[in-house]
């Protein structure tokens, strides 16, 4: 059974943080990770691995309202409190923290 890998990038290209798993094929490996990647809010792309082989890049679509981007901040929160690894947790925390900031800019020029 092929062993995958799920990063999760950073809007600069990093990777913030990884998952391996098995699975059968490609497509059940890009179901789970994409699961995993609308479970836990914990950055804006993904790519799946397989070896050196790229599987899938995903880009998750932005929110376009404030209240959008308060709720996934409120989702990636969540997450950081959840996660054990202490440079993980800072790196949700502060993606968390960048939505938020992003829905309060919208809601600043909404009332202008």
């Amino acid at each position: 059974m092929p062993l995958y890998r799920c990063y999760f990038v950073a809007d600069d290209d990093t990777t913030t943080m990884w998952h391996s798993f098995a699975k059968s094929d490609d497509e059940a490996a890009q179901a789970h990770a994409l699961d995993l990647f609308a479970a836990r809010p914990v950055a804006n792309k993904m790519e799946i691995w397989e070896g050196e082989r790229l599987v899938l890049s995903y880009a998750r679509p932005m929110p376009e309202t404030a209240e959008e981007f308060r709720k996934l901040s409120a989702l990636a929160l969540a997450a950081a409190n959840d996660e054990a690894d202490l440079e993980y947790k800072r790196f949700i925390a502060a993606y968390a923290t960048q939505l938020k900031h992003e829905a309060e800019a919208m809601e600043w020029n909404f009332m202008r």
